[in-house]
């Protein structure tokens, strides 16, 4: 189950990637995004440090860019408004996808980063129907499958 720290790292890579995109697709790869990721939320470099290692790769925009990685680099992660509904493949905001070790005692409510029991996700069929490899750790519903009687006279 992933916890709180890893979706809030999910949240801040995609809109990262999100925000790369906007400059063009050559700064939006995988690489460039973990390197971001990597010198301002696990080595805690500042701003300034960024901005002398980002100044050649974004020239004139790497003031405007680096400001906005550290605004987004303290913004809380919030539950989208529109789950499970939400039809926004960029959404910056988080999307449940675990269950709530904490439910039905969990004091988030709503603004959850985790799926509760009484989720609408719940009454949605799995897309992978019988293919589906989570069991029962999936959140999606499965039709049951109808055994075969075999009575050995076939």
């Amino acid at each position: 189950m992933a916890n709180s720290a890893q979706i809030k790292s999910s949240a801040f890579k995609n809109k990262l990637k999100v925000k790369l995109e906007e400059y063009g697709e050559v700064y939006a790869n995988q690489d460039i995004i973990k390197y971001i990721y990597l010198i301002v939320i696990t080595r805690k470099k500042g701003k300034d440090e960024l901005l002398q290692d980002l100044k050649e790769f974004f020239e004139e925009q790497t003031e405007d860019f680096v400001s906005w990685v550290f605004t987004q680099k303290e913004e809380k992660n919030i539950r989208c408004r529109f789950f499970p509904h939400c039809t926004n493949p960029n959404c910056p905001f988080v999307h449940p996808t675990e269950k709530c070790a904490y439910f039905p005692n969990c004091k988030h409510g709503n603004k959850c980063l985790f799926l509760h029991e009484n989720s609408e996700i719940h009454n949605k069929p799995c897309a992978f129907g019988d293919r589906c490899t989570k069991g029962s750790a999936c959140l999606y519903q499965h039709t049951q499958k109808k055994q075969k009687f075999d009575d050995g006279f076939s």
